[in-house]
C-alpha cells in the first residue's frame, strides 16, 4: 500500500553510515547546486515535449542520456575559457562524482 509509510520505510529504506554521510556531504551539496538547474530544465523540457502520462522515468532517462554530455561540455568549456587552465578538464571526473554523491545521500522515500 503506497499510503503505509511505516511499511515502505521498513522494506525499502537503506540506512547510510555516518562516515559515508561525512565524506560525501560536501560533494553531494556541490552536486546538488551544480546539477539542480539542469535537472529542473530537463524535467520542464520533458513535460513540455512529451505530454503522455506514466512515462516520467523514460522521459528523464532519455533526455538526460543525450543532454548531460552537452551540459558537461558546456560547463567545462566555460570553466576553461574563464580560467585558461588545463586543470578545468578534471571536471569530466569531478562533476559526475558530485552528482553520484548527491544520489547516494538524498532522501530515499517521499
Amino acid at each position: 500500500d503506497p499510503n503505509n509509510k511505516t511499511e515502505l520505510h521498513r522494506i525499502f529504506y537503506v540506512p547510510q553510515p555516518l562516515i559515508k554521510k561525512m565524506l560525501l556531504g560536501i560533494p553531494a551539496a556541490t552536486g546538488f547546486i551544480i546539477h539542480a538547474p539542469f535537472y529542473y530544465f530537463v524535467k520542464w523540457l520533458g513535460n513540455t515535449l512529451i505530454k503522455e502520462e506514466g512515462h516520467f522515468d523514460s522521459k528523464m532517462v532519455g533526455l538526460l542520456f543525450f543532454l548531460y554530455p552537452v551540459y558537461l561540455m558546456l560547463l567545462i568549456t566555460v570553466c576553461y575559457c574563464t580560467t585558461k587552465n588545463w586543470i578545468s578538464f578534471l571536471l569530466f571526473l569531478l562533476l559526475p562524482f558530485t552528482a553520484w554523491s548527491y544520489v547516494q545521500l538524498k532522501k530515499q522515500l517521499d
